[in-house]
């Protein structure tokens, strides 16, 4: 899941809820900090997905500071780009906004490829038009 701060005057957004990471027998707990204009692309676990529905990433949304995944007017043959450096192949929901509804990309409209070293995943938009895209990866 893709986090974007919207903030300004170097205000910073500081994630607490995302969980503990176990790294070796440790837990360590996990938290993001974003400054302004930052992006950063999380694996969807649990804690990820529940800042996003009802915890700080929902908090900082609601009041505006922050864009949850990637949604913007794609040209015909113009790209999005996300750079996650996970070293994996990750899903990727594209959904496109039709009428103020969210309906399934078709297999003609978008190409979606991650670069050989897994760290950049780039959706294409291939319609013949300009659409709009929702980008969701995990």
């Amino acid at each position: 899941m893709k986090f974007t701060a919207k903030t300004t005057n170097n205000e910073r957004l500081l994630f607490n809820d995302l969980g503990d990471l176990v790294k070796g027998v440790s837990p360590q707990a996990r938290f993001v900090m974003l400054d302004p204009g930052a992006s950063v692309i999380l694996p969807e676990g649990e804690h990820v997905l529940y800042s996003a529905i009802s915890g700080d990433a929902k908090k900082y949304s609601d009041a505006g500071l922050l864009v949850i995944n990637d949604e913007a007017v794609v040209a015909d043959d113009a790209s999005i780009t996300l750079t996650h450096n996970w070293g994996i192949v990750p899903n990727v929901t594209v959904s496109k906004i039709v009428a103020g509804a969210y309906v399934p990309v078709l297999a003609a409209d978008v190409e979606i490829s991650t670069n050989a070293a897994k760290t950049v995943t780039t959706v294409k938009n291939v319609s013949g038009g300009a659409l709009t895209l929702y980008v969701r990866i995990n």
